[in-house]
């Protein structure tokens, strides 16, 4: 999805938490998984695909619950999630914007 002009820095008024798996405490047991903070306040573009779809590339990707567009740093895995309006959001897919190396698209699923 080219947005052209539209991934500007203006366009970035929400704030989201990136957070990262974090190695298990636990040694009794079943290992239990905490999250450790990557990046807090980090600002952010929302949007909700219609119909529960987002296109990659020219496929369709079913599932994804929104898109959050950030600026460009390294670091960003599949294992991450984003923390949006007490909502968790694990990321599935992350996608350079085309033509703006400046900027990525996080393709995220709701986890309940």
């Amino acid at each position: 999805m080219y947005r052209g002009k539209a991934n500007t820095v203006g366009r970035m008024r929400y704030r989201v938490t990136v957070q990262q798996q974090s190695a298990p405490s636990s040694d009794v047991g079943s290992p239990a998984v905490t999250w450790s903070t990557r990046y807090a306040e980090e600002p952010a573009d929302y949007e909700y695909p219609r119909g529960g779809m987002a296109g990659r590339g020219r496929q369709v990707e079913e599932g994804v619950d929104a898109i959050f567009t950030v600026r460009y740093r390294s670091g960003y895995a599949v294992t991450d999630r984003i923390v949006f309006r007490s909502e968790n959001y694990g990321i599935v897919f992350i996608r350079p914007v085309v033509g703006r190396d400046d900027y990525l698209e996080l393709h995220t699923k709701l986890v309940k």
